[in-house]
This record gives C-alpha cells, sequence and structure tokens, in this order.
C-alpha cells in the first residue's frame, strides 16, 4: 500500500465495502499513513444493500479518505464492441456479461479490492470433491460430465479429491484466477488485490483445532485470519462497524486480540520501483478481437438480439441429451430476461446460451 501510495502521477483506488475484505486493504493505507494519497470508490447497489453502502461511506469518512463518484461514468463504445469484447475475454467462462466497455474507466488509477480472501475463508465449503460434486448436481449427463471434468481438475494441481479441504485447494487452481481477474482483465492489469497472498492461503490449509463462532482464533473456514490481520494493522479500523452487526468487534476482544497475536505491526518502508505503470498495455489482445468479429460476433448485449442468436444455435444441437439440458437453460435465460428486464442483470443462463454459440461456431 506504501509503494502503490509513492508512484508519482497515479491515484490507488480501493473499492470499499462494508464487510472485512476490503477493510483489511484499508487497514493497510491506514497503518502506512497513506489515506490522503488514496481515493475510494462505495458504489449503492440499491436497498437491499444499503447497510454495506452506508458503512462503506462511514469508513472513508471516518479515515478520512476522498471519495470518487459513485457510479462509474458512461461507456463510450460503440454497441458492436459490446459482443466482440465479451467473446474475446470472458466468454462464458465466468458468471454473466461483462466487461461493459471497451477502455478503462480512469486512467493513472490503481484498482485495489479485497478480493482474494476467499483462499482464506474458504468459499466452498471445505468439502471433498465427491461432496462438491453432490453439491453441485444429482444426477443425469451434466453430472457425469462435471466428474470428469473435477477429476481432471483435481490431478493437475496435485489434490487428493478425498482430503477435506479438496474443495478448496480446486478453488485456489482454477476459479480464484478468474474470480479476480474477470472484471477488469480484458480492459486494464493495473487492478491489484493485496489480500491474494500466498502465505494467507497456506495458513488457512494448516490444521486447527476446534471452531469458534467469533472471529479471532484461525480455523479452516472463517474469516478469523482475515480479522486477526485487521486488528494487527489498524485496531481503530477493525473497531469501525461493519455492515452486518453480528460481525462488530468491541474494543475489549481487539485489545485481547492484540496481546495475543503481538501486534500492531509496525510501519513498513515503500519498495523501490523500476518502470512506469503508463507502460502497461490496455485492453483486449487484437488477436482474440479479430477471432470474435471473425466469427462474427458483434452487436450489442442487448437481450432481443442475443437471445435470438441464442435459439439459432439450440436448432444446431443434434444430441438429444444435450440439447434437452440447454433448452431447460434456454428457458430459464428468457424468463429471467423477462423478469430482471436488464440482461446484464439476469444472472447466468444468458451467458452460458451465448456461450453455447461460441463453441457452435468455432467448430
Amino acid at each position: 500500500m506504501a509503494t502503490l501510495a509513492d508512484i508519482d502521477g497515479w491515484t490507488p483506488n480501493l473499492d470499499l465495502s462494508g464487510g472485512y475484505d476490503s477493510r483489511l486493504v484499508l487497514a493497510a493505507v491506514v497503518a502506512t499513513g497513506t489515506n490522503e494519497r488514496y481515493t475510494t470508490r462505495t458504489v449503492d447497489h440499491g436497498p437491499r444493500y444499503a447497510g454495506d453502502y452506508r458503512v462503506g461511506v462511514s469508513l472513508a469518512r471516518r479515515f478520512g479518505i476522498r471519495r470518487e463518484r459513485d457510479r462509474l461514468p458512461p461507456t463510450t463504445e460503440e454497441a458492436e464492441d459490446q459482443l466482440t469484447l465479451w467473446s474475446a475475454t470472458l466468454l462464458g467462462a465466468y458468471d454473466a456479461y461483462g466487461p461493459a466497455r471497451t477502455t478503462r474507466a480512469h486512467s493513472h488509477r490503481f484498482g485495489l479490492t479485497g478480493l482474494g480472501a476467499e483462499i482464506h475463508k474458504g468459499q466452498w465449503g471445505w468439502r471433498t470433491i465427491p461432496q462438491l460434486l453432490d453439491l453441485a448436481v444429482k444426477g443425469g449427463p451434466a453430472r457425469e460430465a462435471l466428474a470428469a471434468q473435477l477429476d481432471k481438475g483435481v490431478a493437475s494441481i496435485g489434490a487428493d479429491p478425498a482430503l477435506r479441504d479438496a474443495s478448496e485447494l480446486y478453488y485456489l487452481g482454477y476459479r480464484n484466477g478468474v474470480h479476480g481477474s474477470a472484471g477488469h482483465i480484458g480492459v486494464e492489469m493495473t487492478t491489484v488485490h493485496p489480500v491474494m497472498q500466498l502465505h494467507l492461503a497456506r495458513l488457512a490449509h494448516t490444521p486447527a483445532e476446534g471452531r469458534r463462532r467469533r472471529p479471532g482464533v484461525a480455523f479452516r473456514g472463517s474469516a478469523a485470519g482475515i480479522a486477526d490481520h485487521t486488528i494487527l494493522l489498524a485496531p481503530d479500523v477493525a473497531a469501525h462497524e461493519y455492515d452486518d452487526p453480528a460481525r462488530n468487534l468491541d474494543r475489549s476482544y481487539i485489545a485481547e486480540r492484540l496481546r495475543v497475536l503481538g501486534g500492531p505491526l509496525g510501519g513498513v518502508e515503500p519498495l523501490t520501483v523500476y518502470g512506469r505503470p503508463d507502460s502497461v498495455v490496455d485492453g483486449p489482445s487484437d488477436l482474440s478481437m479479430s477471432i470474435a468479429r471473425d466469427l462474427d460476433l458483434v452487436g450489442p448485449i442487448a437481450a432481443e438480439p442475443i437471445l435470438a442468436r441464442a435459439e439459432r444455435a439450440l436448432e444446431l444441437l443434434d444430441d438429444l441429451e444435450l440439447r434437452t439440458a440447454y433448452e431447460a437453460t434456454f428457458d430459464n435465460a428468457r424468463w429471467r430476461v423477462e423478469r430482471q428486464g436488464d440482461l446484464r442483470l439476469a444472472h447466468l443462463s444468458p451467458a452460458r446460451m451465448s456461450m453455447l454459440e461460441v463453441f457452435r461456431l468455432a467448430s
């Protein structure tokens, strides 16, 4: 955090919420005394997340960090770039549609997030691979296909599928990398996830005795390490209210954890930086964009054209079981679009149908 704040002409900006993860990054900012060089972005996602937004704003005010505007500026690219960019980057391999623009929203800015805390807390419940498979799908061809892929994936990272933490090892090997980069990698490569540290992952996979409901005593599958780390860096940041009152840490608890952990941590000097971030290339590769255009993957990411293209792709499936599975996905996609109105809020099924078209065209 100290190093990023020390680079002339660039501003580090933290996506700040009311939970544990981004707060750990904020604690590092406060611990290094670089508050005035940072900005934050808190996004209002509506009434359901009102508490998260309110606490994010109050954190920025409490610790003197300037807030950017709440929402990204409108995109300026031509509509035909939207489907092309998605096809050249995410391609249905990650959640829904995005990124929404072909150029970065802000120049000379390091984006910072709390992504990566999942490698410590766990994302899939610390299960064996058979248990993870049972959680995902109960039977039929989809289960057989997923089982085959899980077997290949676990073997490729050298894990035993019967291990109690196999699901999280699999997460580290596959989902974590996509989850940590999908929102920005197709547009710019100067977003940083400071919590994505190998040491935290290693700590999470160290056996621990017992489980406690309160954070503070580390065990697999908890936010304990994230909370402790925040306490070690900046006790005042850890003591500030959270989006969920059940997460709040009182002063006596924080003092006890500091005593046990031997904190707080001391100051650090910025690292030496060689080169300039200005020289890092932005945007998707010309090759991937050209391939997508050659496959006629152009046009807006809008409900009517996307569903029409998906229906045409569906008609070309010869295998009855595969077609039946995708017909259910298509029906779900159409229902979600009608319900949500906005295709980008329609969850996964519309993007899965677009991915089917990509495979058809590429074959």
